[in-house]
């Protein structure tokens, strides 16, 4: 094989590959600090720089059980949701650290002979568009602010008093 891509085409010709999945639920569920953060509640993209070795454990927890290929953490490295943060001009940073993490952890799970693959985010996000609402809200919030963080339940449902006020 010539390439990384040509392996990964003659692997899935071959059987179904294992992907992982819920990163920013597992990113979160380490409890990462507003400090880790660098006071962009929820831009889980920041951590590829601040804490690189959270977001490693969680490719390594994934490549442990079996997965065939990780997803970087870069689902919201992008100019509508880094916009948001007031942050565009880090994409290329936080998405070229969020992918050297993934390669490094596929690579190190390689050296069995088996093949691991990365595979690129891409998305909107998480972050909810502010839409002018910032008055009512603060700029930062992502999620409703009677949600809990804690991994162990799950989250409360908004009022419906908060919710009209969301809409």
């Amino acid at each position: 094989m010539s390439s990384r891509s040509d392996l990964f085409r003659s692997v899935f010709g071959d059987r179904v590959l294992v992907a992982d999945g819920a990163m920013g639920t597992m990113l979160q569920a380490a409890d990462p600090s507003l400090e880790d953060f660098e006071g962009y509640e929820g831009c889980n993209e920041i951590l590829n720089v601040t804490r690189p070795d959270i977001v490693r454990s969680v490719h390594d927890a994934y490549l442990e059980v079996g997965v065939d290929a990780i997803e970087t953490n870069t689902f919201g490295a992008n100019l509508a949701n880094l916009g948001e943060y007031d942050i565009p001009e880090r994409i290329h940073e936080l998405a070229e650290a969020g992918a050297r993490i993934a390669r490094e952890a596929a690579d190190h799970w390689s050296a069995d002979g088996r093949p691991r693959f990365v595979l690129g985010s891409m998305g909107p996000g998480t972050k909810l568009p502010s839409l002018g609402a910032s008055a009512r809200w603060p700029r930062r919030a992502s999620r409703c602010p009677s949600w809990s963080r804690s991994p162990s339940r799950p989250p409360a449902p908004c009022s419906s008093a908060r919710r009209s006020a969301l809409r």
